[in-house]
């Protein structure tokens, strides 16, 4: 049996994979197992999946969305530990598999683990954790590994590391709208456990212009609000939501005026207003989920809000990390 699953969700990556899915094989052991569950791709992604007879691959007919991919490929997995990979995260070496599984290992509370995530071209990085109690700005690779590792409000979605009973047990992710990266993060909390990010190694993101491509932009942010509300409605207190649910609105409502001014394309605006509709059109399944979020919920307080970025011999920093051979 496997003790590690590399589980890689795929849609239209074609141009990609061919540099993804080679870095990943020239460092796996014999007992990794390599997993792609393919999202309906229209593209080549699938023949060029066959040219790898050392993975595993599922191919779902259509696109069933982002988070019931993920939770498939954890259901699919035959081995304790999953890295979920999305398809432009290149995988440098095998020491962010070791990294990853020896911080789980020194630390019975942690369900799922990071790192920070670069781009071609630039020297520092976005892609560290999440972080709302403070403007986040982005920070050199230096300044990240002189930490080692610190807690984060959540992980970040396009690598993270984790436990396959732990996120069974939280029941993976919400699957109503894509990407629900922070709601998984807060039941997480709100059961008691810890999220990090391990500064030690690093990962690749390939794919920084679909984020920059208009019509990538507009099929995300159809869902960024009522997706957003959402986990600000299931999991906050009451008081938490009487206050961030106004200021997410507006958060949200900024970034889209800014994204239509550089554009001109009044379907980024349309976005805003698709996903308020969404969000009232499932209010009723979100208030059933709140109810049992918070029945179950062992952590009264909503710590991942509170959570910030650690300065220097701060409390929650640490700076070594276990060795694995």
């Amino acid at each position: 049996m496997p003790t590690i699953t590399i589980g890689i969700l795929t849609h239209n990556a074609g141009e990609y994979i061919g540099r993804t899915i080679p870095a990943i094989l020239s460092w796996t052991r014999p007992e990794y197992e390599v997993l792609v569950v393919d999202n309906g791709s229209t593209d080549d992604t699938i023949e060029r999946l066959r040219q790898y007879p050392q993975i595993r691959v599922e191919c779902n007919r259509e696109n069933t969305g982002y988070g019931r991919g993920r939770n498939a490929l954890v259901d699919k997995s035959r081995a304790p530990y999953v890295l979920l990979l999305d398809d432009d995260i290149l995988v440098p070496s095998e020491q962010v598999v070791l990294d990853c599984r020896a911080f789980c290992e020194s630390r019975a509370e942690v369900a799922f683990v990071s790192v920070p995530l670069t781009e071609p071209g630039r020297d520092r990085t976005p892609h560290y954790g999440l972080f709302f109690t403070e403007p986040k700005r982005d920070r050199s690779l230096r300044e990240l590994e002189s930490l080692a590792c610190f807690q984060a409000g959540g992980f970040t979605g396009g690598l993270t590391f984790c436990r396959r009973s732990i996120f069974q047990r939280l029941g993976g992710y919400d699957t109503i709208y894509p990407c629900q990266d922070y709601d998984l993060s807060a039941r997480a909390y709100l059961q008691g456990w810890r999220i990090y990010t391990v500064s030690t190694v690093h990962a690749i993101h390939l794919g920084v212009d679909r984020t920059v491509d208009v019509g990538h932009w507009v099929a995300w942010n159809d869902y960024q609000l009522c997706g957003f509300l959402r986990t600000i409605l299931k999991n906050y207190t009451m008081p938490g939501v009487v206050c961030w649910t106004p200021l997410a609105s507006a958060w949200i409502l900024w970034k889209t005026i800014r994204k239509y001014r550089e554009t001109g394309e009044p379907q980024v605006l349309l976005t805003y207003v698709r996903s308020l509709r969404y969000l009232f059109r499932d209010l009723r399944n979100t208030l059933e989920e709140r109810s049992r979020v918070h029945s179950s919920r062992i952590v009264r307080r909503d710590t991942f809000r509170t959570i910030a970025f650690p300065r220097h011999g701060s409390p929650g920093s640490a700076r070594e990390l276990p060795s694995v051979n």
